[in-house]
């Protein structure tokens, strides 16, 4: 009995690790200004610990509306910021 209480525990454990992957952010933001050529520059955030898809998708959706804010703060209001971020796993 206890021999199948370990093992449908080691089961259940094993289950709920294979749901939980090892997530990135792959984002991309560009400066564009007119008479100017656009530039890009591409960061990659990893996120912290084993989460599900769902849970990484907002994470890198927060992740790209942060990024966005403090970019466009830092430039003037003529030069146009755009970020993008994409859920990359591992």
């Amino acid at each position: 009995m206890r021999k199948v209480i370990l093992n449908s525990i080691f089961i259940f454990v094993l289950v709920l690790s294979a749901c939980t992957k090892k997530y990135g952010c792959k984002c991309t933001t560009t400066l564009t200004e007119d008479g100017y050529y656009p530039h890009k520059t591409e960061t990659i955030e990893e996120i912290k610990g084993h989460v599900s898809k769902k849970k990484a998708t907002k994470i890198c959706d927060n992740t790209a509306k942060q990024m966005q804010a403090t970019t466009s703060e830092i430039w003037p209001s003529y030069v146009n910021v755009s970020t993008n971020c994409a859920l990359k796993d591992y």
